[in-house]
């Protein structure tokens, strides 16, 4: 009777566990962990952005030989690397049919769609030609250039021509101004040119093709067309300025790579050019003179 007493006091002792008390965050907690939360994507941003441009730069520089090795292939079957471009009459640098180096290389560059719907004993101004002058091809662009695959064409007076596809690789005419003599430039391309290896004095360190950003002017693979603004220097550039330099000309080479440009040599290699570069190193580099040492020290790869 004792044992039942207690135990009904003890019990009666026990109170009820209360409720687990709950709060959710203050307003200072959860200021702290979206400011933690923004450093953390003010950390991780810059790297991702850096890994991007380094796949797209890397996808460049495989577009870009791509370009060095149709160049050997026509080299192959013909003997010589394309004319810059073409013209019937040596004395009209504009004249027809106008066709560029880059046209001649799309057999070699799965661009066989492209080249079958051209008869390039045409002027490239025909009406017939018109879709087909405005189709894009990949391997002739640098996905870091974000610029839309066709742009309008221009005249001289800036009054609208036509619908071009966009490059952004454009033929080494060399170190002199392209208005100036356009069939006698001192670089891989020009006015009617017929050049061969033997006409290189150092292929592995002479400039054939080289990149150029649509921020500096748009380039396309069409041709010289007639009374178009800066017609020729749309499709071959001079090595006037390094590149990405702040006082560059449309016929310039640039990119859209923070430390260079790229560029493809006699030899199919591809090297970026850093801005720094040497004036008379990267003058040396665009022309056909021998020149058998480079200072490494020059590429950005």
């Amino acid at each position: 009777m004792l044992f039942n007493i207690v135990s009904f006091r003890f019990k009666a002792e026990i109170k009820p566990p209360s409720p687990i008390s709950r709060r959710g965050f203050t307003l200072v907690e959860m200021l702290v962990v979206i400011a933690v939360i923004g450093v953390l994507i003010a950390l991780l941003l810059p790297a991702i952005q850096a890994a991007r441009e380094s796949a797209r730069r890397t996808a460049c520089k495989s577009n870009l030989r791509q370009v060095g090795q149709a160049l050997q292939m026509h080299h192959e079957a013909r003997g010589t690397f394309p004319a810059g471009w073409t013209t019937t009459d040596p004395g009209d640098p504009e004249g027809a049919p106008g066709w560029s180096w880059a046209v001649r290389i799309f057999p070699y560059l799965e661009g066989s769609h492209i080249s079958d719907q051209l008869d390039l004993k045409r002027p490239l101004t025909d009406p017939a030609f018109a879709a087909t002058l405005q189709m894009f091809m990949a391997p002739l662009a640098c996905p870091s250039d974000g610029a839309p695959p066709q742009f309008m064409l221009t005249a001289e007076d800036d009054s609208p021509l036509f619908m071009v596809g966009r490059t952004n690789f454009v033929g080494v005419f060399g170190t002199l101004e392209v208005e100036d003599d356009p069939a006698n430039g001192d670089g891989a391309f020009f006015q009617n040119s017929k050049l061969s290896l033997r006409d290189f004095g150092a292929p592995s360190t002479t400039f054939l093709v080289g990149e150029r950003s649509s921020r500096t002017g748009n380039s396309t693979w069409i041709g010289v067309v007639p009374g178009a603004g800066e017609a020729m220097a749309r499709i071959v550039g001079v090595v006037d300025h390094p590149p990405n330099h702040e006082h560059a000309h449309i016929d310039d080479f640039s990119s859209d790579h923070p430390q260079g440009a790229h560029f493809v040599f006699g030899d199919t290699s591809v090297r970026m050019i850093g801005n720094d570069i040497d004036a008379d190193i990267y003058k040396a580099l665009a022309t056909r003179d021998a020149r058998d040492e480079v200072p490494g020290t020059m590429f950005k790869d």
